[in-house]
């Protein structure tokens, strides 16, 4: 089994379930309120590592009491935590659910996330360089991203990047990735709103960048890949969605869980689609991923 290292953002999510979602100046009475672990990190950290696979993860945390539920959550679910304390809060989020619709707003502080250097990546070197796959996210400094991309290029290792929550990207950062895993609307902003289909836009900007894999969800449209050879098209699973939460998530953990399982791109793919389906129909993240029994019976 190969070795799955993700980098990137821990938070505590606090989820608020409403009929609708409050107008400027409007206060609604809130029909449930939970706490979760989340951050795209950890998420998709906790993702693979629910199926099975061999996950470790660098993450910032603060100097506070959330931190040790993170790292103590982490354990539970086998994952490699390497926490970096910084003199901070910890990240949180602030998730308000729409029962009515099943969408969700979300408002994230950084906190301890955004603290992230350069110098802690040279400072934990090993864990890139005793890895496979490099999984990362946009909830750290950009400059942070780039700077491990470089890296894990030299390194010879294969990256991943989820470019969510979207930034503007530097070509050359898109260039020296392997795969990149946008939603329909992200897609569109790296290929500078080239089309509004989503087929053009991948195959735009897998030519312009030659990336090798260009990942497209869909949301209940499925998803798709496009790269020099072919074009996967993912067919959706049909789910009484509660929660959207993190499904994106779960679609990146779970597909680089089956690859470094030795699982082919398209069966991965499917086994993601899959994965993010279920998770749709339980409230909240981390806590609504399914484990390998789930996804195989």
């Amino acid at each position: 089994m190969k070795k799955i290292l993700v980098i990137g953002s821990s938070n505590i999510d606090y989820t608020y379930v409403s009929d609708s979602f409050p107008l400027e100046g409007e206060t609604l009475l809130a029909k449930e309120c939970f706490t979760n672990l989340g951050g795209k990190g950890l998420n998709q950290a906790a993702a693979a590592a629910k199926l099975n696979a061999d996950v470790t993860f660098l993450t910032c945390l603060g100097n506070d009491a959330n931190k040790d539920v993170i790292i103590n959550a982490a354990k539970e679910l086998n994952i490699n935590i390497v926490p970096i304390i910084k003199n901070s809060p910890t990240g949180n989020a602030f998730i308000n659910v729409n029962s009515k619709t099943k969408e969700n707003k979300i408002l994230v502080f950084g906190g301890a996330n955004v603290l992230f250097t350069k110098q802690d990546i040279d400072n934990n070197l090993d864990l890139i360089k005793q890895s496979d796959y490099i999984l990362l996210q946009l909830e750290i400094p950009l400059d942070v991203v780039e700077y491990i991309v470089k890296i894990a290029k030299e390194l010879g290792k294969i990256t991943f990047l989820n470019p969510a929550p979207y930034v503007p990207l530097d070509d050359e950062l898109l260039k020296n990735i392997d795969y990149i895993t946008p939603n329909e609307g992200e897609l569109k902003l790296i290929a500078n709103n080239f089309s509004d289909d989503y087929l053009e836009n991948a195959r735009h900007v897998q030519s312009k960048f030659n990336i090798n894999n260009v990942i497209v969800t869909l949301g209940d449209k499925g998803s798709i890949l496009i790269n020099k050879e072919k074009i996967i098209k993912i067919d959706p699973y049909k789910v009484d969605a509660m929660d959207t939460t993190g499904a994106g998530d779960c679609f990146n953990g779970t597909l680089l869980a089956f690859l470094s399982k030795g699982y082919s791109l398209k069966d991965s793919l499917n086994k993601a689609s899959l994965a993010s389906a279920l998770s749709v129909t339980k409230l909240g993240a981390l806590k609504s991923y399914p484990t390998l029994e789930e996804i195989e019976k």
